[in-house]
């Protein structure tokens, strides 16, 4: 996943700059990045899981973003003529703020996935939201030094009015050619459509379908299901004697959603009491029996007896006749001597093992009650606690993996026991701390957002305008999700709010290039802006969508979502958001896109 989101990106780069120098001086940038993250990771969290692996995909598809906004305004300001320390200066002042608010609110909803239950989605969050820091760092630091290094060769012209000659454009515009009518009905009719499908939009609670289908933990906890009829998970409770153990599991095993309960009276005989008194009989029958020495043996007749069981058994047509008829034959034409000491040996070893059976007998009819404490070591350990509270394992006939039998099986085992806990009670209370957590993640989300936004335009109504795409964006997706059958999950559900993060560059970079055109004249929405918007969210796609590969479902999941919210959400910016900055932020100066503008000389950079 990490070599195809680096190739995407490159070659990404290489269409938008057409230079392989600058392409790769980003990529190498974003490589410095990534080791510094990676150095982060070892000495705090000391470990990638399977969510936190993605951060690698995901400092490739956002983290280069930075450098995208940085390299555009500097070829920008190239052309207006500035030597390449004065460009980066330049630069670094008027896109600055864009680039460090897109990296604070992308950082800001990564670290937001720290208030999960899930301790991968936890650390991703942690992972992912520090990597893009140092992202944005490294490209404020060493994509300016190495700008400077590289660029010295190349020649630009200066913009100075020569007789005869043109002055060169300081910036190419990009105004929509969209009318106020057609822009409201484009945006009017997919959003009712979205607002439509949004709350129809389900949601799976069953944690197999986050695996890899065939996973073997998945594969064997549906065979144990088929077979079995219940789940290979059990729900856990305690009691402190065995008259409570024994009283709370047949409460337990009253309930419509219990299909088994195991405890320490699983092994313990039951009625015991009344098999005490039957086996007190049968002892008295095996004391009066006495077990005597072998006789001595007589082969002669031992023959007669066998011959007279073969007559009875041809009689019958019984088909031992034939084994008889052998042995009789034997005992016959055999040594009589030989013959005599192997079944002598034999009787005696015979009566000798009978004997010592017997005696078993004997000592196992006469048992004391069976209790816990006379259970085995490895039973014990099984069903009885180092404090000595007895275990109860509580198995389900309903389908714990999904919302409604999770919800019935656990409220039900509540109102015998409020304290049982075990695999489904923890899942059945992560996944309702987990929607809880998603709800306030995008509300906390969008607010900080909008306030870090807020900050940096300075300005109600252009931070409003600003905030547009991403309310679109993030409806449009839902809509969308219907629309293609998808369903949230418990992972692909904090995408919403890592789209609102990582999308918000978009809308505040194009309100604060249109507020300096407005300033100091110009078009209103430079070709390298837009093209900065569009590259950005091309590359941010080939990143998320690097997690398509992954064998595992949720991350599947999650990328898929993240694709899908990041498309619409740039569609958003790049076709609304135009209109509106049209109808709302004009120019100060008459200037149009087709026009050019003269400015200057600039002096060299010493």
């Amino acid at each position: 996943a990490t070599v195809l989101a680096l190739v995407l990106t490159l070659a990404l780069l290489l269409l938008a700059f057409r230079r392989l120098l600058s392409s790769a001086l980003l990529l190498a940038a974003l490589g410095i990045s990534l080791g510094w993250s990676l150095g982060i990771v070892t000495l705090t969290v000391h470990h990638l899981n399977v969510f936190s692996m993605m951060f690698v995909s995901v400092v490739v598809g956002i983290g280069i973003d930075y450098g995208i906004y940085f390299l555009f305004r500097y070829d920008e300001e190239r052309d207006r003529g500035c030597e390449p320390s004065l460009a980066v200066a330049r630069t670094a002042a008027r896109s600055g703020p864009g680039i460090l608010l897109g990296a604070l609110t992308a950082a800001a909803t990564f670290y937001l996935l720290t208030i999960s239950n899930f301790r991968g989605i936890r650390e991703f969050g942690f992972v992912a939201g520090t990597a893009i820091l140092l992202a944005f760092v490294v490209t404020v630091t060493v994509v300016p030094a190495l700008l400077v290094l590289t660029d010295r060769r190349r020649l630009v012209p200066h913009l100075v009015l020569v007789s005869g000659g043109s002055p060169k454009p300081a910036a190419r515009g990009f105004l929509p050619t969209l009318r106020p009518v057609s822009g409201a009905l484009l945006v009017l009719v997919p959003t009712a459509i979205a607002l439509w499908a949004a709350p129809r939009v389900g949601f799976d609670y069953n944690l197999l379908n986050l695996q890899a289908p065939d996973a073997e933990s998945v594969v064997w906890e549906k065979k144990i299901a088929a077979a079995a009829g219940r789940s290979g998970f059990a729900a856990l409770a305690t009691a402190g004697s065995v008259e409570e153990l024994r009283a709370k599991q047949a409460a337990f095993e009253r309930l419509p959603s219990v299909a088994d309960v195991q405890s320490a009276l699983t092994l313990l005989p039951a009625r015991q009491e009344e098999k005490l008194v039957l086996l007190g009989r049968v002892a008295a029958i095996v004391d009066d029996v006495v077990v005597g020495a072998p006789p001595r043996l007589d082969v002669d007749a031992l023959i007669e007896a066998l011959a007279s069981l073969h007559r009875r058994l041809e009689q019958a047509s019984d088909p031992t006749a034939a084994i008889a008829s052998t042995l009789l034959r034997q005992l016959r034409e055999g040594d009589r001597r030989l013959t005599e000491i192997a079944l002598t040996d034999f009787q005696g070893r015979l009566a000798s093992d009978f004997s010592e059976h017997w005696e078993r007998l004997r000592q196992a009819v006469r048992p004391g009650p069976v209790t816990v404490a006379a259970l085995p070591d490895v039973l014990q350990r099984k069903f009885v606690g180092a404090t000595g509270r007895l275990l109860m394992q509580i198995h389900s006939r309903e389908d714990i993996w999904e919302r409604p039998g999770a919800t019935r099986f656990v409220e039900q085992l509540r109102s015998i026991d409020p304290d049982v806990t075990g695999q489904p009670v923890v899942a059945y209370e992560s996944m309702r701390m987990m929607e809880r957590a998603c709800r306030h993640g995008m509300v906390y989300a969008f607010v900080l957002v909008a306030g870090i936004a807020a900050l940096m335009i300075r300005r109600l109504r252009e931070t409003m305008i600003a905030m547009v795409p991403l309310l679109l964006g993030t409806l449009w997706t839902v809509g969308v999700m219907h629309l293609s059958g998808l369903r949230f999950d418990l992972v692909n559900v904090w995408a919403l709010p890592l789209i609102i993060g990582s999308a918000a560059e978009y809308g505040v970079n194009m309100v604060l290039r249109a507020l300096e055109a407005r300033a100091d004249g110009g078009p209103l929405l430079p070709r390298s802006t837009v093209l900065g918007v569009a590259f950005n969210g091309l590359t941010t796609m080939a990143g998320f969508g690097s997690l398509l590969l992954a064998h595992h479902h949720g991350v599947w999941g999650l990328g898929l979502l993240l694709v899908i919210g990041t498309a619409v959400t740039l569609t958003a910016s790049l076709v609304v958001l135009p209109v509106l900055l049209r109808l709302s932020v004009a120019p100060s100066s008459t200037v149009t896109a087709d026009e050019p503008i003269v400015v200057p000389a600039l002096p060299h950079a010493s």
